[in-house]
């Protein structure tokens, strides 16, 4: 209402003073040392302009440009009155390339190999040989020297090293959809100590379990040169797998987007080397069709079973936190 003078008190004016009490309840609903520099200059303004209402009558006129300019310095606070609250916290980025000791290890395995390089043409070929070649006599170049069988015996680390890795970032794959190519995977954080040494062991044991179970049944099913033979194929298949897995591991870890791609690729060289290394044993253990029982027998014991428990191992271990 107007007063005697024709203007009006600042406080009967609506908009005005609906601005003054929202600004009073953001003031009172804050800390005072939890506002911002910015938050605290425009309450300041807001608290001047009344001040200097209640002091200076003014004109009806002029209330609506004054609670043009008080809203906006309201608005902006109560934009900006959420900013203590925060934003709901996302996932670290985990870059295997930061695990320095996943790295190192790798790195280590290849520079011993390097010190061996000499050796390594005439260990890489004499693998393919043991791996084909189901003769029934010993040769007498077939002897390894103190060097050759020290490659070998890295190559077998190496192995469990790469396939430990690789077995690690497989558990990530949730499911297989019916379209091609339709894999469901979640990213795995990178593998602790614990989860390297682990895999590592996992594999060894594997790898040793199966060389044991091999050398009982050839020497209950043939004689000492034939089981001989068989397990230079499996030594073979092996050492040329660790050799094949380098690439897939190099990939996996310096370029994660490429994980999926590169379990399939590591699979399809794991059963590649299987493959090659149960005709082998289907060439030097079939006798007459009752054989092929035996044989179905041995796959479904040796070759299908140990990798499933092995895997279901692996899962069983990341699920308590490895």
């Amino acid at each position: 209402m107007p007063t005697e003078t024709g203007t009006t008190n600042p406080m009967q004016h609506t908009g005005v003073s609906s601005v003054y009490q929202r600004a009073d309840t953001l003031s009172s609903f804050q800390q005072p040392d939890t506002l911002t520099a910015a938050q605290q200059e425009h309450l300041h303004d807001i608290y001047e302009t009344f001040d200097y209402l209640t002091a200076n009558i003014i004109s009806e006129e002029s209330y609506d440009l004054l609670g043009d300019s008080i809203s906006t310095n309201a608005i902006v606070f109560t934009e900006a009155d959420t900013w203590n609250h925060g934003l709901d916290p996302e996932p670290r980025n985990d870059n295997t390339t930061q695990n320095s000791l996943l790295v190192g290890l790798i790195l280590a395995v290849l520079v011993i190999n390097a010190f061996n390089a000499s050796h390594f043409k005439r260990v890489v070929l004499g693998l393919g040989k043991s791996l084909l070649n189901i003769r029934q006599r010993e040769n007498a170049f077939d002897e390894h020297t103190s060097a050759e069988s020290r490659v070998l015996y890295i190559l077998i680390v190496q192995l469990c090293l790469l396939s430990g890795v690789i077995l690690y970032y497989t558990l990530g794959v949730r499911g297989v959809g019916f379209q091609p190519f339709e894999i469901e995977y979640r990213l795995v954080p990178s593998p602790t100590p614990l989860a390297i040494g682990f895999m590592f062991c996992l594999w060894l044991f594997y790898y040793l379990v199966q060389l044991a179970l091999y050398m009982m049944i050839g020497y209950s099913f043939a004689d000492q040169l034939m089981t001989r033979n068989w397990l230079q194929g499996f030594r073979a298949s092996q050492c040329l797998l660790s050799l094949a897995l380098i690439v897939p591991t190099f990939v996996i870890i310096f370029y994660p987007a490429m994980i999926v791609w590169m379990v399939i690729l590591s699979a399809f060289l794991y059963f590649l080397a299987r493959f090659l290394f149960i005709c082998k044993g289907f060439r030097i253990f079939y006798d007459k069709f009752p054989s092929i029982l035996y044989f179905i027998l041995y796959l479904c014991t040796l070759e299908i079973i140990p990798v499933i428990l092995m895997y279901v191992a692996a899962r069983i271990s990341l699920s308590y936190g490895l």
